[in-house]
Formats: structure tokens, C-alpha cells, sequence
């Protein structure tokens, strides 16, 4: 392999993996909010700074800052007719 070639490879695979990481971490964000949701609870405050993500395994995310949290006795409702 050339140089070139083979800096090239090293790239995509490292691509690869980066994608790889943001699917896993995007999935576990996503369980971790069912779950909430699925206990009634909205979060209202899900942003970047509020996600921790182990260094280490990825496939370990968790949400903090509940602060700003809706607790409800019933699931929530949703209108269709919502603008954004």
C-alpha cells in the first residue's frame, strides 16, 4: 500500500468507528428516554451538558439535570398540530 493509500484506509476505519459510537450512543439516549417517559416523567431541559457519556464504553450513557422536570401521575398527551 502506498502511503497515501494506506492514510486513507486509516481514515475510513476510524470513520467507521465514530459511527458506530454515535449509533450506540444515540440508542442508549433514546432507551434512557422511553424509560423516563415511560414513567411519566419529562425531562425539559435535555441538552448536551446534561448527557454523560463513559470515556471508556459508550454503550454507558446517562441524562442528569432533572431540575426542570415534569413529573405526572398520567402519561403525557401530544397535539398533532404542534409548530415548529
Amino acid at each position: 500500500l502506498s502511503k497515501v493509500h494506506y492514510s486513507r484506509v486509516v481514515s475510513e476505519i476510524k470513520l467507521k468507528d465514530e459511527r458506530i459510537n454515535a449509533k450506540k450512543i444515540l440508542t442508549q439516549l433514546l432507551l434512557g428516554l422511553d424509560q423516563i417517559h415511560g414513567q411519566n416523567i419529562t425531562h425539559r431541559d435535555l441538552r448536551p451538558s446534561n448527557i454523560y457519556i463513559n470515556t471508556i464504553d459508550s454503550s454507558e450513557v446517562r441524562i442528569s439535570s432533572f431540575s426542570r422536570a415534569l413529573f405526572s401521575s398520567s402519561p403525557p398527551t401530544y397535539d398533532d398540530n404542534l409548530k415548529f
